[in-house]
């Protein structure tokens, strides 16, 4: 659980975040949001250039595939509107 400044405590199911831990959240109908999560798999994909090795290499293109792949399905999601 870790506690994001606007919606209060964040939970997830996959993995476990510390009480202390900062979050920050993305949501489908903040009309920037795509456009910050493609940044950050450019940001990603820069660092994976700098000598990785092979099974690290393999392991970033797939992660930065699988947020390019959500920040398409992001700029998808409609109604969209300026961040509250």
């Amino acid at each position: 659980m870790g506690t994001d400044s606007k919606y209060g405590r964040i939970w997830t199911e996959n993995k476990d975040i510390s009480a202390k831990e900062p979050v920050f959240l993305l949501r489908g109908q903040d009309m920037f949001a795509s456009d910050i999560v493609s940044k950050y798999a450019d940001v990603i994909e820069a660092f994976e250039s700098q000598g990785q090795t092979l099974a690290n290499r393999r392991r970033i293109k797939k992660q930065v595939a699988d947020i390019r792949k959500f920040a398409a399905k992001m700029a998808k999601y409609k109604p969209q509107k300026f961040p509250d």
